[in-house]
């Protein structure tokens, strides 16, 4: 791996910032790893209620297709707007090689949402953001509960995996762009991330498309040579496109009228509310109010401009590339979620894409603030005392409501789930999914040794 102190001194595409010093850098080395442990200590401080969690909704539907139609069918098949193979193997993988533990499946779902940051931090650090930066997006993007549903219930494991293989992209371009004429095996590297994320998520498909965009207008990396952005555009985009094909060739009707001006009207409006209110009101854990809308878009909006405007190189770029792909999923999501109402655009499975999405220029916005105070006397050594209190702070706001939360969630979601199997074996339906009765999730219960 190549140092941000070396990518400076060959190439001014990666990072035109002004690198903190060497301690500094030495800190910035060890923060993704650290933050990755971190990342890691609501799944161990709240382990005893993970544990009470059992198989619920989504999850009985989706063992009830393998039992239906075999696992080799059920791989390969298609639903609603899903084609994702690489999840369903590795989900239907854990469920046997763990026995039928849900316990096993949540602890591979949180050691994926680890990596993750631990890959941010070190895309961050490549590109020269100081300490305090990336300490303050790792943070962000790993300890808010506002996760809850996606770092509680395994079907969810879907997009962090496909985040996992974004970021695995992001860092190929790194090294693309690092390497200038030595970059074969990242071009390969790169699509196989894009297929990768495509095929773990719905809206994975997202990843490569966004990439291949910030290539066609590329803000932070125009002197990177026009051959070397059309490969990278290229292998990024076609596995995108190639799935997207598949899955749009399985859409249903109704989804397909989206393009209908009315319905068109109400998919902008929940898409404007998802990329406006995401994630700041759920991780504040705000009331809606018609207000909401125009303080935290402001707010939101007023990171991703201070952050483009104080970012230079590939980290402009890295912010620029956050900004669509976080639009373009408020806008998939606008098109497939709209009828279920504006105020389902906050829940809390659409939590985990914006706050990775909005961490980059988070991080932009805090180096930039550092660095302000820094120069001001008295003022640096201040703020250079006041950082850790003030982080220690901020990670104890977005993560202590875990406690809270997760004896809820323990309880109705995985407590009074196993009372119900218990105590009914009829036709009664299961809570939160359609078409899975009783006796048929205790029927998949034995099959495959669920607990």
């Amino acid at each position: 791996m190549i140092s941000a102190a070396r990518i400076d001194a060959r190439d001014l595409i990666l990072t035109e910032l002004r690198l903190p010093a060497a301690d500094e850098r030495q800190l910035a080395r060890w923060i993704p790893a650290l933050g990755a442990i971190a990342a890691m200590a609501p799944f161990l401080v709240c382990f005893a209620e993970f544990r009470k969690l059992f198989w619920f909704g989504d999850e009985w539907d989706q063992l009830k297709e393998v039992q239906r139609i075999g696992v080799w069918h059920y791989l390969v098949a298609t639903f609603a707007e899903n084609f994702v193979p690489v999840f369903k193997g590795m989900w239907l993988f854990l469920i046997v090689a763990g026995r039928g533990s849900y316990l096993t499946l949540l602890a591979a779902l949180w050691a994926t949402h680890a990596l993750n940051v631990l890959l941010l931090g070190t895309a961050l650090r490549r590109m020269g953001v100081h300490a305090a930066g990336i300490a303050v997006a790792l943070v962000w993007v790993g300890l808010p509960a506002s996760n809850i549903e996606t770092l509680g219930w395994t079907v969810q494991w879907s997009p962090v995996l496909s985040l996992t293989f974004f970021l695995l992209a992001v860092l190929q371009f790194i090294r693309i762009v690092e390497q200038q004429g030595r970059a074969g095996t990242s071009f390969w590297l790169l699509a196989a991330a894009s297929l990768g994320s495509s095929l773990s998520f719905s809206r994975g498909v997202l990843s490569g498309c966004a990439i291949a965009l910030t290539c066609a207008v590329p803000i932070g990396i125009r002197t990177l040579p026009v051959r070397r952005r059309v490969l990278a555009a290229v292998a990024a985009l076609l596995p995108a496109l190639m799935t997207g094909i598949i899955i749009a060739s399985s859409v249903q009707a109704a989804q397909q009228r989206v393009l209908r001006p009315a319905l068109a009207g109400k998919a902008l409006e929940f898409a404007a509310h998802f990329f406006l209110l995401n994630p700041l009101q759920a991780m504040w854990d705000l009331r809606p109010g018609n207000s909401l809308l125009v303080l935290l878009g402001g707010i939101k909006l007023a990171i991703l401009g201070i952050a483009l405007l104080a970012a230079r190189g590939a980290s402009r770029w890295l912010v620029w590339l956050s900004l669509v792909l976080d639009a373009s999923n408020a806008l998939l999501v606008g098109i497939g979620r709209f009828h279920t109402g504006v105020g389902a655009a906050v829940a809390s499975r659409y939590q985990y894409a914006p706050l990775f999405c909005l961490a980059p220029p988070v991080a932009i916005v805090v180096q930039a603030l550092f660095g302000a105070l820094r120069r001001v006397r008295y003022l640096g050594r201040a703020a250079a005392f006041a950082a850790p209190l003030v982080l220690a702070w901020f990670a104890w706001f977005v993560a202590s409501p875990w406690r809270d939360q997760m004896r809820s969630w323990s309880g109705w979601r995985g407590t009074e789930v196993r009372l119900l199997l218990q105590t009914k074996h009829d036709a009664t339906l299961m809570p939160y999914v359609a078409g899975v009765s009783t006796a048929e999730a205790n029927a998949l219960r034995e099959e495959f040794h669920l607990h």
